[in-house]
């Protein structure tokens, strides 16, 4: 179980953190995928894939493999995806959609995998 608290990180993981820190809590990537600017490391489906920018994490992306992902107290991979969407909504404002995802901006999230049953 993982807590993600906006603008701050998911536990342990805090955005703006060191590379070597990231890799220190969760391991070394099994793969990374390089673009201009960032880099994507994957460890495994059951770990959460994160973004490096200037060697610091600007992104955490997780799975439902990872185990439950907690937001205001409510599993974001349980029940029904609609519903988990309203109320993120309700919470923290509008949402938006790019290429298969939801964003909160003032939520600081994208939700792609925890709301696959919309």
């Amino acid at each position: 179980m993982a807590t993600f608290t906006p603008y701050i990180g998911v536990g342990d993981l805090k955005f703006g953190m060191a590379q070597r820190d990231v890799a220190a809590l969760i391991g070394s990537p099994k793969m990374v995928r390089k673009t201009p600017g960032e880099d994507s490391e994957m460890r495994g489906p059951d770990k959460p894939r994160v973004s490096i920018a200037a060697g610091r994490l600007v992104e955490i992306s997780f799975l439902p493999a990872a185990g439950a992902l907690i937001l205001d107290g409510d599993d974001l991979f349980a029940g029904d995806g609609r519903q988990r969407l309203r109320r993120i909504q309700a919470d923290y404002g509008p949402l938006f959609t790019h290429v298969g995802s939801v964003s909160s901006s003032n939520a600081s999230a994208s939700i792609l995998q925890c709301c696959r049953s919309i």
